[in-house]
C-alpha cells in the first residue's frame, strides 16, 4: 500500500519539451553505460553461455524472426508468373540387370522410422533387434 500511496501524493512537474527530450537521453545514456559497466564485468560468465548455447542466443534476440518474415515477404511479392518447361518427353529409367541375372532389384525406403542406440541388441538389448547385422 505504501508505494501506491507515494504515487498518488507524489507531485508530477512537467517540462519544456526540449528539457523532457533532454532529460529523457540522459537517462537513456546512463542506463547504457551502466549495462556496458555490468556486462565488461560479467563477460566470461556471458561469453561462456553464449558459446555453450548456441539456441538459447535465438530465443533472447528476435533475429530469426525478422529474417524469416523478410524472407517470406520477399519470396511472396517478388514472384513472376513462369511458364512449366518440359525437361524430357520421355523420361526412362535405366536398369542394370543383365540377361543372366534377371531378378528385380527391390529397393526398401523407410520413412519416419526413428530408433534409439540403447535399444539395439548390439548395444546389449535383450531382445535380437538387428539379426542381420549381427555377426
Amino acid at each position: 500500500m505504501t508505494p501506491a500511496w507515494v504515487i498518488y501524493k507524489l507531485e508530477i512537474v512537467y517540462q519544456t519539451l526540449s528539457k523532457e527530450v533532454l532529460s529523457r537521453l540522459k537517462l537513456i545514456g546512463l542506463s547504457l553505460v551502466t549495462s556496458t559497466v555490468l556486462m565488461g564485468c560479467f563477460y566470461a560468465d556471458y561469453a561462456s553461455v553464449g558459446r555453450n548455447h548456441r539456441d538459447l542466443i535465438t530465443y533472447v534476440t528476435p533475429y530469426k524472426l525478422y529474417d524469416a518474415t523478410f524472407k517470406y515477404i520477399k519470396r511472396s511479392v517478388n514472384t513472376e508468373n513462369r511458364s512449366f518447361i518440359t525437361l524430357d518427353a520421355k523420361p526412362y529409367i535405366e536398369t542394370l540387370n543383365t540377361a543372366k541375372d534377371a531378378r528385380p532389384q527391390i529397393t526398401v525406403l523407410v520413412i519416419g522410422e526413428t530408433a534409439r542406440a540403447q535399444n539395439f541388441s548390439s548395444n546389449g538389448y535383450s531382445i535380437s533387434t538387428n539379426r542381420y547385422t549381427e555377426d
